[in-house]
Formats: C-alpha cells, sequence, structure tokens
C-alpha cells in the first residue's frame, strides 16, 4: 500500500527548544496541502498525553502506540536515530531520521564503542530518508555516512511571520539566550555592565513562549548569539527578522544566513572581539529609536530573509519531500 501518514517523533519537553517547533511547524505544513493523501501527526513517545505549552500551534497529535508498516512513515529526530531506529528496523517500519544538528548525530554513541558506530551507519543507511535542515547538516552527514548521499532531502524551516516581524519603535536594548555556552554570555553582560552600559538594558531570554520572545525581539536593537555546533540557529534568525542587529557565533550551521549588514560574526570564544563589536553597535545604534532599520541596506537583506524562510518557501520544499515520498512509496 502506499504512503498515507508521516508521523513525527517528538521529544515530550516543556521548554522552549527550535527543533521541536521545526517538527511541530512541518506536521502543520503537511496538513494543510488540500485534498493531501498524505497526512501528519506528531508522537510523543515519552509520554503520549503530553501537550506542548509554549508553542501557538494546529498540529495534530497521535495519542496511541500503533503504526501500520504500510502506510505509516516515521520521522526520528537525530538524537533518537539509535533508540527508536533501532526498534523500528527489526520490526520493518518504515522510518524516517529528521537532523537538525549535524553534531548530534553520534550522541547516543556510548564510550566511542565500534559496534555501536556500526550499528548507527546501518541504522542511517536502512532508513527511507533523511531530512537535513542545513548544508553544513549535510556536509556533517555525508562525511559520516557517504552511502546515504542520495537519500539526503534537504528542508527549510520558516519564520512565523506575525510574530517575527521588524518594529520602528525600539528600546535600547540588548537581548541574549543564557541556554547554550551560559560562561560566555556570563563574561560578555558582566564586561558590558562594568563598563557602563549608558542607557542601554541586557536582557536574558529564557522560559518564554514564542509570543512573548517576538515581543522582546522587536522592542530590542542588538541580539547577541552564543550557537554553539548547531545545524541551522533560529534563534539570531528570528532576532534578524524582527530587525536586530545580530553579533556572535554562526554555530557553524548559522553560516548559511550569516551576512552583513545584518550579522556579525565572531570567531566562537574570542570575547574580547565580541565585547569590542556590541559597543562599537551601541555607539552606532544609541540614536536612532529603529535601530538597524535606519539603514536601507539592513532593511533590504531582513526582508529578503523573511521571504527565504517563509512559510510559502517552506510548504514548497516540504510539498517537494512528501512527493517524493508518496513516489517511493507508490
Amino acid at each position: 500500500m502506499g504512503l498515507s501518514n508521516i508521523i513525527f517523533f517528538v521529544p515530550a519537553t516543556d521548554t522552549p527548544v527550535g527543533g521541536i517547533k521545526v517538527m511541530v511547524r512541518h506536521c502543520e505544513t503537511i496538513n494543510s496541502f488540500d485534498g493531501g493523501a498524505v497526512k501528519s501527526a506528531v508522537f510523543f513517545p515519552q509520554n503520549a498525553n503530553f501537550k506542548v505549552t509554549w508553542l501557538e500551534h494546529d498540529v495534530a497529535v497521535k495519542r496511541d502506540d500503533t503504526f501500520d508498516r504500510d502506510t505509516d512513515l516515521i520521522i526520528l529526530p537525530e538524537i533518537w536515530a539509535m533508540s527508536y531506529g533501532r526498534r523500528l528496523r527489526a520490526g520493518g517500519f518504515r522510518y524516517g531520521i529528521f537532523v537538525q544538528g549535524g553534531y548530534l548525530i553520534f550522541k547516543e554513541v556510548e564510550n566511542l564503542l565500534e559496534k555501536d558506530t556500526r550499528e548507527l551507519k546501518e541504522i542511517y543507511e536502512g532508513a527511507s530518508t533523511v531530512l537535513s535542515i542545513s548544508d553544513d547538516t549535510t556536509a556533517c552527514l555525508t562525511l559520516a555516512f557517504p552511502a546515504i548521499r542520495d537519500k539526503i532531502f534537504k528542508t527549510r524551516y520558516s519564520l512565523k511571520e506575525d510574530v517575527f516581524f521588524p518594529s520602528h519603535e525600539k528600546e535600547n536594548l540588548i537581548t541574549y539566550m543564557p541556554r547554550r555556552l551560559p560562561a560566555h554570555s556570563t563574561w560578555i553582560v558582566s564586561q558590558l555592565m562594568v563598563r557602563g552600559l549608558q542607557g542601554w538594558r541586557a536582557v536574558a531570554l529564557y522560559g518564554m513562549s514564542e509570543q512573548q520572545v517576538g515581543e522582546r525581539f522587536r522592542a530590542s536593537k542588538i541580539f547577541l548569539s552564543f550557537s554553539d555546533l548547531e545545524g541551522l540557529p533560529l534563534p539570531p534568525l528570528e532576532a534578524a527578522a524582527c530587525g536586530n542587529l545580530v553579533i556572535g557565533y554562526t554555530g557553524e550551521g548559522g553560516a548559511e544566513y550569516w551576512a552583513p549588514p545584518v550579522f556579525r560574526e565572531i570567531a566562537s570564544g574570542d570575547l574580547k572581539s565580541f565585547t569590542a563589536s556590541i559597543t562599537g553597535a551601541m555607539d552606532l545604534l544609541s540614536p536612532h529609536k529603529d535601530g538597524i532599520l535606519f539603514d536601507s541596506g539592513a532593511a533590504h537583506a531582513i526582508e529578503t530573509l523573511r521571504s527565504t524562510f517563509s512559510r510559502a518557501a517552506e510548504g514548497e520544499a516540504i510539498g517537494r519531500f512528501v512527493r517524493q515520498m508518496q513516489a517511493l512509496y507508490a
């Protein structure tokens, strides 16, 4: 039988995580296709009754753990490729792997055991498809598993356009997320404070809903990126879409969209240059109520980003993916 359902296995995590947001959006996108023969749902294997409270969504949730070998395609996050991929493969189920972090593919390899890396290779090679979030992620995958090159499908995520948009009424506000590399953000913000913020504020964003993060980004002029080995970091992109000058680390994957005048790249760990770049930006943007948007080149670059990472662009990519999977299982 052909493909009828695409089911995303999602961690039951009630704190904001970009990777979960992307899987939920992909599921919503598949279900938005008019007359689509393929439907999608998320499944929380750790807790089938789990509810995501930090993200507004209209996603279908599968509450039972019964799957059909003939009609279902199960998509695993890369952090569960071995643990769940092993069971699905043994049970004869169709599965794919969604890699949003090329630097997480060996997360389940314990103690660098060769048998684990060999099994992981077999699981990737046995997958129906491997979704990749970025060029950097694809490079990581093909380096590790060259035999899966033709199975890799580069997908795209989208910005929520009614949440992440520019505002021309900004504050002298610097925002950052301390979840990644907290020692770096603590050092930098302390440096700014000891030097004197001179009418600016630095605010850490954590434990917030998507709507609350969007409000902060629309108010701030500068966002500090502490991305660390990520497939395609979402917060710097969301901050840029709201009209922030983004200063900091690309996390490797962010290099795909990291370009002046909206982004300033700092080599990871170069805290002194990071601090100097921030203070220079504070001097530049302090007198402008609309921050970086006073620069027409930056305003144009932001609109290009919002178009590149739009729901329409995501829908086109996901549509091609679904058609490819239908053809594979016709």
